[in-house]
């Protein structure tokens, strides 16, 4: 991070790395990937063999078209059409970004694959023996994970003690590797708060997400935005709180979860809201008539609208 360069050296040959200026828009990124490989789940996992035979299916075109990982007999297949009537495939959007990972055949041991249903996410673990590379790709390269909004899926009306943030920015630069529990019990905080301050350092660039060891890690971004930095959707909902503009109708936890509806006064409508949150605070159903959930529905994170009306019936209920 401090160098202005990394070069390797083999018998083969060395390669120069140069320190490049991260966009913010990569900044925003990298505050996302936490929250999509933490929701991500095990898919696949392929032998060298198996790994190289569906990679090669991969047109070497850069054809956009989105390309389908389906389950056949005891390996996966590549399909170019959406299958009918069959679950547990994967869609790929630009499906060519796969081609990637051919540079790490040769030395592959295993593939795993995961996939966040949520927003098409997926990633691709490359697993070598000695190092593993993970390849994430969002749900469209149009957007990139920037514009997926799943971190947003796990914002809540708790609002983390700055004190308490102190003490768990300096404890996970020490225990460096961890799972929410392993900070709760540190800590000795109760767990959904714990998963509360995880959430809001990570939105720091303070921690990443390792999804294939299941385990939080402390990384320091180059951060350009920010400690206070706060996405748009989010900052449209506290101006929304601010004008007293969300009008309960019901509210209820029923088995953990928090089930809510009611309207929404936004700039040009009043609009009928409903969500469901599960009981490990992310949600998991929204509708709101908004345009940015008439285009793109839960897809790329909720609008403004439902955070505004999730903050209001968590301190409500």
């Amino acid at each position: 991070m401090g160098e202005q360069s990394i070069k390797l050296e083999t018998a083969q040959g060395a390669a120069v790395e140069h320190k490049v200026k991260l966009p913010e828009r990569w900044i925003k990124g990298f505050l996302q990937v936490q929250a999509v490989h933490r929701q991500a789940q095990p898919r696949f996992e392929l032998d060298r063999l198996t790994a190289g035979q569906l990679l090669m299916q991969i047109p070497a075109s850069a054809s956009k078209t989105p390309l389908f990982l389906v389950p056949r007999r005891h390996k996966p297949e590549i399909l170019h059409r959406q299958p009918v009537g069959k679950d547990g495939f994967i869609a790929v959007n630009d499906g060519q970004r796969l081609r990637l990972l051919h540079t790490v055949l040769p030395d592959l041991k295993t593939l795993r694959v995961y996939q966040t249903e949520a927003t098409g996410a997926s990633l691709w673990v490359a697993d070598t023996g000695t190092a593993q590379f993970t390849l994430g790709l969002s749900g469209a390269a149009a957007h990139g994970f920037s514009g997926d909004g799943d971190a947003l899926r796990q914002l809540s009306a708790v609002d983390a003690d700055e004190a308490d943030l102190a003490l768990a920015r300096a404890a996970v630069a020490s225990l460096n590797h961890f799972s929410i529990a392993d900070l709760a019990q540190h800590q000795d905080l109760a767990l959904p708060y714990a998963t509360e301050i995880v959430d809001r350092l990570a939105q720091q660039g303070v921690l990443g997400f390792d999804r294939d060891r299941d385990l939080y890690f402390y990384r320091q971004l180059p951060f350009m935005l920010g400690d206070r930095y706060q996405p748009d959707r989010l900052k449209g909902s506290q101006a929304l709180l601010a004008k007293q503009a969300v009008d309960v109708e019901h509210c209820e936890w029923r088995n953990g979860e928090l089930i809510a509806n009611g309207w929404v006064r936004g700039e040009s409508g009043y609009y009928p809201v409903t969500l469901r949150v599960d009981a490990q605070g992310y949600l998991q159903e929204g509708h709101c008539t908004c345009p940015w959930i008439d285009q793109h529905e839960l897809r790329r994170g909720p609008c403004k609208h439902l955070l505004a009306l999730r903050f209001v019936a968590e301190q409500t209920g």
